[in-house]
């Protein structure tokens, strides 16, 4: 399981020094799997009465790359297709099919089965969680 440190925005405390005070706190991680569907929260401090946290957006390098082993990406690259190349898959420029990131729209069109022929070629199938994940990269802006 790939895990990742989540930033915490700011806490509200009601004791101590900065009792009612909003402030940063890198004591506190909130830790999730790549998957986003396990989330432990861990503070490491007193008297939290409100919790803000801002989302990390899905990263190309560390959530979505990993998800295509060497077979898709061997497969792939004899198309043109650099499944691994965050500048090839966040490049912005739109194709016949998609007026905007033609390449990860495609990519993710054929792990969807939208496209012919479908990815992985012969399967297995990206499962429901990998291709939300995916699509929630698109959803955050293509990040690397």
């Amino acid at each position: 399981m790939t895990q990742q440190v989540v930033c915490v925005a700011a806490i509200e405390t009601s004791a101590g020094p900065c009792a009612g005070q909003l402030e940063a706190t890198p004591q506190e991680r909130i830790i999730r799997d790549t998957s986003r569907l396990n989330i432990r929260l861990q503070i490491a401090t007193f008297g939290v009465t409100h919790l803000r946290m801002c989302p990390v957006p899905v990263s190309f390098i560390q959530d979505i790359a990993p998800l295509f082993d060497a077979r898709d990406v061997t497969c792939m690259a004899h198309f043109g297709v650099h499944l691994k190349d965050p500048d090839y898959m966040r490049d912005a420029a739109g194709n016949d099919r998609f007026p905007d990131h033609g390449n990860a729209r495609d990519v993710y069109a054929r792990l969807t089965g939208n496209a012919t022929p479908r990815m992985p070629m012969g399967g297995p199938f990206w499962d429901d969680a990998q291709l939300q994940l995916f699509n929630q990269w698109v959803i955050d802006g293509f990040m690397a």
